[in-house]
């Protein structure tokens, strides 16, 4: 799948003021493996001395988490362990794709959740911010998310919106085909037909 994203620097504002928040924790989604490979790229760098996610010295540097499907079973629940332990001081990131996050996973240590583009269905959205709003769960969760204008996202905003005002449903995770026309990009405009050459014309 293309790249979603034009910015050659998609990373969230995942540590706005980390001197303020020095222990914050965000989870990070995307839809596409290309996606979480450059979202944890472009974090990392961020997160470097003088880049726009340092602490600066001010606070224990940012940890970044991240695993994809080919990641071992026994590797994840490490990383989530390390992630959902408060006690250890520093602000910490996990980015995931949604198929390795979707089931048995429980983030209740995040505060701010950024989805990177909409699902095609709604419900998906609602599964993964139940990733964080779990048992447990004490703090306020800010989730924020994406869509790219001029892109595949704004019609699948328009599809959201048809479903939530219940002129399209969902059923088994397919999509009506009143979704798929919603979601078709238009038709291209017939070409313009040609110009007539003056110099061909008949004297």
């Amino acid at each position: 799948h293309p790249n979603p994203n034009p910015n050659p620097n998609p990373h969230p504002h995942a540590n706005p003021n980390q001197a303020e928040e020095p222990d914050f924790h965000a989870v990070v989604f995307t839809q596409y493996d290309a996606m979480q490979r450059t979202l944890v790229a472009a974090i990392k760098a961020a997160s470097r001395s003088g880049g726009e996610l340092s602490a600066a010295g001010k606070a224990p540097a940012l940890r970044i988490f991240e695993f994809n499907q080919k990641t071992a079973p026994t590797t994840r629940h490490k990383r989530i362990a390390e992630f959902q332990n408060s006690s250890a001081p520093g602000g910490r990131v996990f980015v995931f794709t949604v198929a390795t996050a979707a089931v048995g996973i429980t983030l209740t240590a995040a505060t701010r959740v950024y989805l990177m583009e909409p699902a095609f269905d709604p419900s998906c959205e609602v599964q993964i911010a139940g990733r964080i709003h779990r048992l447990g769960q004490s703090k306020g969760v800010l989730i924020k998310k994406f869509a790219f204008r001029d892109s595949i996202d704004e019609n699948v905003c328009k599809l959201h919106d048809e479903i939530r005002a219940g002129r399209i449903a969902i059923v088994g995770g397919q999509i009506p085909p009143a979704g798929i026309h919603l979601l078709a990009p238009p038709p291209a405009p017939p070409p313009a037909p040609p110009r007539p050459n003056p110099f061909m014309q008949a004297r």
